[in-house]
């Protein structure tokens, strides 16, 4: 099993949240192993189980979804703070 380098991942990422796809763990009869694809493409296989495969899906995901979730709590606490600042001005400090 030979896996890609970080820089190749990264660019894998983008491009399947960016087409809202995902990376998944697929189970590969032709080897009788498991690997990380995205619809047809195979990235990378020779996993000798479901939970090796699963395992290192998650480490990739830790690594370059962890930023997304950061932007996404940073975008929702600004909708929270124009929400509360159109609604109820004074719990912000502004007029009532």
């Amino acid at each position: 099993m030979s896996q890609l380098p970080m820089e190749t991942w990264e660019n894998i990422f983008r491009n399947t949240q960016a087409a809202g796809e995902e990376v998944e763990v697929i189970y590969l009869d032709s080897g009788d192993e498991w690997g990380l694809c995205c619809d047809e493409d195979v990235f990378e296989d020779g996993y000798s189980s479901e939970q090796e495969a699963q395992e290192r899906l998650d480490y990739l995901e830790g690594i370059f979804i962890k930023e997304d979730i950061g932007k996404i709590q940073s975008d929702m606490c600004k909708l929270r703070s124009d929400y509360i600042r159109r609604t109820a001005p004074w719990i912000l400090g502004g007029d009532e």
